[in-house]
């Protein structure tokens, strides 16, 4: 019953993206109700980046083009307020390549996102955007079904098929144990107390009565017991069933990034999705489990000298590394500051 849990999609989100989460987070009837992004980034499943000229891109001035009768602006802001802390904001450095001189030539609004999603390495990007058919990025796009609810949907449905495993699990061991338990205190009690157990057990079953009564009690126990069990590996099988659905078509549709990455790459998404330190042991595993090329059979010191100079590597004091933008993971839920751009 048990399964890999899919790792987290590292995805850049624009503008766009976010303005249409926050008016429809500003639609709902509470505002603390969240949009399936801010579920999915909660449930571990997705983790959304943007660069920090976002703030600009949904600041009040932006905001107020999408104020009707029954969305104010104040509603819009309580919106931002709850979702921005969700995006993780990146400085990029001003990076030049040729999908970023593209998109410079179409709309240089894009370029602060097309350098962060080159610089942090991230999977796929979440847009509607058409400029970015000018790149050969990874854009997810489903026409079928809703990416963000179904990376949702299957976090809901793993979590509760895992829960379910666990339950069970933990009922059969237990079960186990009460039984050692009682058969445990039989063997220990005296002789004379063993033997009138043993003969009130052979009447119980050879008596007619006792054992009709005896059979009557065991049957109205599966009445009411068996149903309860059937029920509960039923939908044991239906969350099953939906997690894969869903995880066949995040896999169809998570295509992957086309650009290769070097080793110390491959070392910072897996640090990143990893959200805790990870030995280099540990870390060399991962590296060669993503299908990364190299001829070193050692990849241990190779890796320990890259990224002791690096500044985006932190080594902890036992030995363990993270990359520091996740150091204070799950910290990105912190209040943002939000601030107006200057015009």
């Amino acid at each position: 019953m048990s399964h890999r849990v899919l790792d987290p999609v590292l995805l850049l989100v624009d503008a766009n993206r976010v303005l249409t989460t926050i008016c429809a987070k500003a639609d709902y009837r509470s505002i603390e109700t969240r949009t399936t992004l801010e579920e999915a980034v909660d449930a571990g499943m997705i983790r959304a980046f943007a660069p920090r000229f976002l703030l600009q891109e949904v600041d009040d001035e932006h905001l107020g083009r999408f104020v009707k009768p029954s969305r104010s602006l104040n509603r819009l802001q309580e919106a931002r307020k709850l979702l921005l802390p969700r995006v993780e904001l990146v400085d990029p450095p001003d990076l030049s390549s040729r999908n970023i001189e593209a998109l410079r030539a179409v709309d240089p609004k894009d370029v602060p996102y097309a350098q962060a999603f080159e610089y942090r390495k991230l999977d796929t990007i979440l847009s509607l955007d058409k400029h970015w058919k000018v790149t050969d990025y990874p854009v997810w796009r489903a026409k079928d079904h809703d990416i963000v609810k179904t990376l949702r949907t299957y976090a809901r449905a793993a979590s509760e098929e895992i829960g379910r495993t666990h339950f069970l699990i933990a009922s059969a061991g237990l079960t186990v144990a009460a039984a050692k338990g009682v058969f445990d205190l039989v063997r220990r009690a005296p002789p004379a107390l063993q033997a009138v157990l043993a003969v009130a057990a052979v009447l119980g079953v050879a008596h007619p009565k006792s054992r009709e009564k005896l059979q009557e009690a065991v049957a109205a126990l599966g009445e009411q017991v068996l149903p309860h069990i059937s029920e509960f590996f039923a939908e044991l099988e239906d969350k099953k069933k939906e997690r894969e659905e869903a995880e066949l078509l995040i896999a169809r549709d998570l295509k992957p990034n086309p650009h290769r990455l070097t080793l110390k790459e491959h070392a910072y998404r897996i640090l990143m999705k990893a959200q805790e330190p990870l030995d280099l042991h540990e870390l060399e595993r991962r590296i060669r489990a993503e299908g990364a090329k190299t001829r070193s059979k050692n990849l241990g010191p190779y890796l320990r000298r890259q990224m002791t100079d690096d500044q985006n590597f932190v080594e902890h004091v036992d030995g363990r590394w993270a990359a520091r933008l996740v150091l204070t993971w799950p910290g990105i839920v912190a209040p943002v500051r939000f601030e107006e751009s200057t015009k």
